[in-house]
């Protein structure tokens, strides 16, 4: 049983010193080759495209088709089965079977509108650049871009026909940016005679706040609240109130964005654990028509 088994390990080393001296490990993958038989139509009518490229993984034409839109081609070792399409007047796609074509006939145009800051509903300025989107994603050329003419007028030539697309966004229009409503920003190419796509204000501002305030103070110390707006501290609906507390002085600076509360000369807050209870009301200067506001209500301790 020993000299067996002493034959059966010598027999596997014998084995492996074989392989190993070998130029190259054969792999059953690197010999692989299938040949493939596609189908190339136009999507609209069903019939045979001829002369389609098909072009291999490596970007190399492999195929192209015949009078019956067919083409047969040899995998090669290795490649991957996924190819794309090319034929003259049609959307290049990308797939891994037969493929229904759409023709680069499709013409849309429309109308672009957005609501600015103010609310106020506009045309898209003439040189805004639009950008549409064709789905789904086995197009090698998804993105479509236009210019809008005079009165927010807009045309998209050559666009892949019978296609789902919608606009792209944000979109910048001046300092703001924009985005689309999903309802207004899809369409099909080739099935609409208009197009109308409208645009809203993104706001990206911090809202008007108080972003430090204190929570305690000193009988004799200053209340310091930090805006991260100008103030217009001359409005007349601007309020500044401590409860049970009347005589304190107010001092902006850092462009009326710091409020420095004070104590009036000679007196103090109150008694150490007290509350001072605070309620305010600031607005912005005046911009295009608008105002900001910010109020609140918050306590400062008084500590020794």
């Amino acid at each position: 049983m020993k000299n067996t088994f002493k034959l059966f390990l010598m027999a596997i080393a014998l084995m492996a010193a074989t392989f190993t001296s070998c130029k190259k490990e054969i792999k059953f993958d690197d010999v692989t080759e299938n040949t493939f038989t596609i189908r190339v139509t136009d999507y609209r009518s069903g019939e045979p495209i001829v002369g389609a490229e098909i072009k291999g993984s490596d970007g190399e034409v492999v195929a192209t088709t015949g009078t019956d839109g067919m083409a047969t081609y040899t995998k090669k070792a290795n490649d991957m089965l996924l190819f794309t399409v090319n034929a003259t007047g049609y959307a290049s796609m990308v797939a891994s079977n037969s493929v229904a074509m759409r023709k680069l006939n499709a013409k849309v145009t429309g109308i672009a509108t957005y609501t600015n800051k103010q609310g106020d509903l506009k045309t898209v300025p003439s040189g805004t650049q639009l950008t549409v989107v064709a789905e789904p994603t086995s197009y090698v050329q998804r993105i479509y871009k236009t210019n809008v003419s005079s009165d927010g007028k807009f045309e998209f030539t050559s666009l892949p026909d019978a296609t789902y697309m919608y606009f792209e966004s944000p979109m910048k229009i001046g300092n703001d940016m924009y985005s689309t409503n999903s309802y207004y920003s899809e369409f099909y190419a080739g099935y609409d005679e208009t197009v109308t796509v409208h645009y809203s204000y993104i706001n990206n501002d911090i809202p008007f706040t108080v972003i430090t305030r204190p929570g305690t103070v000193k009988p004799e110390g200053d209340i310091v609240m930090v805006f991260n707006k100008e103030v217009d501290t001359e409005y007349y609906n601007n309020y500044f109130y401590i409860y049970g507390y009347y005589d304190y002085i107010l001092n902006w600076s850092n462009g009326n964005k710091t409020l420095t509360i004070k104590p009036a000369p000679g007196t103090e807050w109150g008694t150490v654990g007290y509350n001072l209870e605070i309620n305010y009301s600031f607005y912005t200067p005046l911009v295009d028509g608008q105002r900001e506001n910010t109020n609140g209500y918050f306590n400062v301790r008084i500590i020794e």
